[in-house]
């Protein structure tokens, strides 16, 4: 899984910093996998959009939330920083991943433990401190 997780951080090279990367692609896999438990209310849930600006809403209103929510999208700069298109590309990435099974049987908590001891992290400051 962490092979993933860096590939996903490799495809915003140039586009964010590594470690803002990395914090923003956990966050997706975090939101896919709470979509696909049914912990997201519907509105609010990860699906294939026709229009980008949709997964842009949908982000701000993750962060708008209360509780593990409002922990694990603290607020929506990230996705802001990337932009829309930016945006649309790492979520069709990580919706091409979840349907072709690739995500049935991730474990965020365990990506994080293993990506602990790898590269750039020592230099990382991700926040965390939510429940998945």
């Amino acid at each position: 899984m962490k092979d993933i997780v860096w590939g996903l951080v490799e495809s915003l090279r140039g586009q964010l910093d590594n470690a803002i990367a990395l914090e923003l692609v956990l966050q997706v896999l975090v939101w896919e996998k709470w979509s696909s438990d049914g912990k997201l209310p519907p509105p609010l849930r990860l699906t294939r959009s026709e229009r980008p600006q949709d997964y842009v809403e949908r982000w701000q209103q993750l962060s708008s939330q209360n509780g593990d929510l409002r922990r694990a999208f603290p607020d929506d700069k990230e996705g802001s920083r990337l932009g829309v298109a930016g945006l649309q590309d790492l979520v069709n990435l990580v919706l091409q991943l979840r349907d072709t099974g690739v995500l049935q049987h991730l474990n965020i908590a365990d990506v994080v433990t293993g990506l602990a001891g790898s590269r750039g992290m020592a230099n990382c400051s991700i926040h965390l401190n939510w429940r998945i």
